[in-house]
């Protein structure tokens, strides 16, 4: 039995946290999709946000879900260990599709430049240098002077991440 605050005893138990039919569907719903955020959770499995925090909350408590934090949200993945922090972090990327499309264009073309880049995806140079930014301060490439160029390069322990999970959001279809 677990004590809640503000909510008082329940008989939630190990044994028992999935019973809840909600509460299922969400834990279903992040094994089927790591990485979600609560946005997503909330609008695929139809429970409300208020309702999707609690249930959250008591899947974290049960030891059911871990989270990773990030600047702008929280991504949730099954606690089942099978989760490195490089996954993890690969996995919150690909639930950005210009990201996404950013990775899969770096995976096919390694060592494109800024320009390169520009071109191909359409995207301003300042964009291009943001999304850059962030890969390389999360460990996902390298940015490598070439001259008065900077050339990208996905980091190696990122690749069998990318080549295991980037095929499954792209067929999804997520946005």
């Amino acid at each position: 039995m677990i004590f809640l605050p503000n909510v008082g005893y329940r008989k939630i138990a190990k044994n028992n946290v999935l019973d809840n039919p909600s509460r299922s569907a969400i834990y279903q719903f992040i094994r089927k999709t790591p990485g979600t955020d609560f946005s997503e959770i909330s609008r695929k499995t139809g429970v409300t946000p208020n309702s999707l925090r609690y249930h959250l909350a008591i899947l974290k408590i049960m030891n059911k879900v871990t989270i990773l934090k990030t600047t702008r949200n929280t991504r949730y993945f099954e606690n089942s260990g099978s989760y490195s922090g490089t996954e993890q972090v690969v996995l919150k990327y690909l639930h950005n599709k210009p990201t996404r499309i950013l990775l899969q264009l770096l995976m096919n073309n390694p060592y494109l430049t800024r320009a390169q880049i520009e071109r191909t995806m359409g995207v301003s140079g300042a964009g291009v240098n943001w999304h850059m930014n962030r890969l390389s301060d999360d460990g996902l490439l390298t940015i490598r002077k070439d001259g008065r160029y900077a050339r990208y390069e996905i980091n190696a322990e990122v690749v069998p991440h990318l080549e295991k999970y980037l095929q499954l959001y792209s067929e999804e279809g997520r946005t």
